[in-house]
């Protein structure tokens, strides 16, 4: 994969980002290159389910992973261990072939499309919900608008859930891009000014799951699929609360 020459961002920075190893600084610009670069976005969600595909394979066996294959067959170190010469000559031979075979098939929602979503929706709130001045590309007073707006690129009918009785109120949404096709942001607020986003993005899979969690720098995510429709709930609190508002979310879709 290869970024812009005008881009301040590059491979080498994404492989940074995946690792964990860049500044907060840093950090916040490359998650909002991703949010606007599908390209790397999936890449760097590939280099993900790559690096925790090898720890579990790796972990079940008894061996430390020592290297972490790029979608460009590059080998960059991640982990040390005692088998670091025998993988190294694995990965050597196996090259591209390895990451499909730890991605396993695209449906898979351990490494599949589940996975990429739950990044995706993380990134997004990431990027979006600390904006003060513009979250929102349409504000809440034009919500009739902002959904038929919304549902027209989406190419699938976007609802706005309830969330009063959770004390949030929407405050508007946007446009966003999801494997290269147009995606939506929702975004809600509490008096507290707390802020949980709901992503949707298509599901070109048409598999289906039942509510997955991660985590990441502090921001937690429900996500799930069901039928053409991949969506995430993401904001900064416990997971009981969390789920909570994702069940009510679940319920409305």
């Amino acid at each position: 994969m290869s970024t812009s020459p005008q881009s301040p961002i590059h491979e080498d920075d994404l492989h940074a980002y995946v690792d964990g190893l860049l500044t907060a600084e840093k950090r916040v610009i490359v998650e909002a290159y991703l949010a606007e670069t599908p390209e790397a976005a999936r890449a760097v969600a590939d280099w993900r389910a790559q690096r925790d595909g090898i720890k579990a394979i790796f972990a079940a066996g008894g061996i430390r992973p020592v290297k972490r294959f790029a979608a460009t067959a590059s080998i960059r170190p991640v982990w040390a261990g005692g088998a670091a010469v025998a993988i190294f000559a694995a990965g050597l031979i196996g090259g591209l072939l390895l990451a499909p075979l730890l991605r396993g098939p695209a449906t898979e929602p351990a490494t599949g499309p589940a996975v990429a979503l739950g990044d995706w929706a993380q990134t997004n709130f990431i990027v979006y919900a600390s904006d003060v001045k513009h979250p929102v590309e349409v504000g809440k007073n034009e919500q009739a608008h902002l959904l038929q707006w919304l549902s027209k690129r989406f190419g699938e009918d976007v609802r706005a859930p309830d969330l009063s009785l959770d004390g949030f109120g929407l405050i508007g949404g946007r446009l966003v891009t999801y494997d290269g096709r147009p995606a939506a942001l929702l975004m809600y607020e509490n008096s507290e000014g707390e802020r949980v986003t709901l992503a949707l993005g298509r599901n070109s899979g048409n598999a289906e799951t039942g509510f997955l969690q991660s985590e990441r720098e502090g921001v937690r995510t429900f996500h799930w699929i069901d039928g053409p429709v991949g969506y995430g709930v993401s904001g900064r609190m416990d997971g009981a609360r969390l789920k909570a508002i994702a069940t009510r979310v679940y319920e409305q879709l």
